[in-house]
């Protein structure tokens, strides 16, 4: 998997490259899947983000695909000792940067604080990566039930249905066609509420959105 903040524009004429350049790694290439990381996906339009979005794809919903950034801070303060170099020198001594900066990352992911969270301390402060493993587990147990919550507002075979959708993207005479593109009616939330008083607020929200996207339940739940 790669993720790259233009990939849309990159991957156009990638094949054609690689064939050219490097065809023995035409093989390779089939297998890649790129995408677009989630901050910068959201300025794209709608057919990136229905073609290239980690939240649509299998498997990958939660990934960041940003951290490749957040050295940068750090590698700005080695610009006074590399300015004056050859280039060769400074790209091995650039080089000898990173290497040190990914090993150590690697190195303290186990025990080092890596998230801190303004609107919940008491959460993040200090975790490690098996806090944060055992924080997801305790989360997986509520969006099961939601889902369960969700699927029991529709028929079975309106799920079925959905379940059956492929949810790949096309391309057709040039738009493209997804089943996450949305589809909004008219409606308000009372009229939802009304109809199922048990949920919170936040359920009918999403309650709302899913009953106006062609979307498979299990995809619909699990947002």
């Amino acid at each position: 998997m790669i993720s790259y903040d233009i990939w849309c524009q990159y991957s156009v004429n990638l094949a054609k490259q690689i064939l050219k350049q490097f065809p023995g790694m035409m093989d390779v290439l089939f297998r890649i899947h790129g995408t677009i990381p989630k901050m910068h996906i959201n300025n794209h339009i709608a057919s990136c983000k229905a073609q290239w979005a980690f939240n649509y794809l299998p498997y990958s919903g939660e990934t960041w695909g940003e951290n490749i950034e957040g050295g940068w801070a750090e590698q700005n303060q080695s610009a006074g000792s590399t300015k004056e170099m050859n280039d060769g020198h400074r790209h091995d001594t650039l080089d000898d940067f990173w290497g040190y900066w990914n090993w150590t990352k690697t190195h303290r992911m186990g025990n080092y604080s890596l998230i801190h969270c303004v609107n919940c301390p008491d959460l993040y402060k200090g975790a490690t990566l098996k806090r944060m493993y055992l924080t997801c587990i305790k989360t997986l147990t509520t969006r099961h039930q939601n889902f369960e919550a969700l699927t029991a507002l529709h028929p079975e075979d309106l799920i079925k249905q959905w379940e059956a959708m492929d949810m790949k993207p096309k391309k057709v005479n040039g738009e493209v066609l997804s089943i996450y593109e949305t589809h909004v009616k008219q409606g308000t939330l009372p009229d939802y509420r009304v109809q199922c008083p048990e949920l919170t607020i936040l359920t009918f929200s999403i309650t709302v959105i899913c009953q106006n996207i062609a979307i498979p339940c299990s995809e619909r739940a699990g947002s």
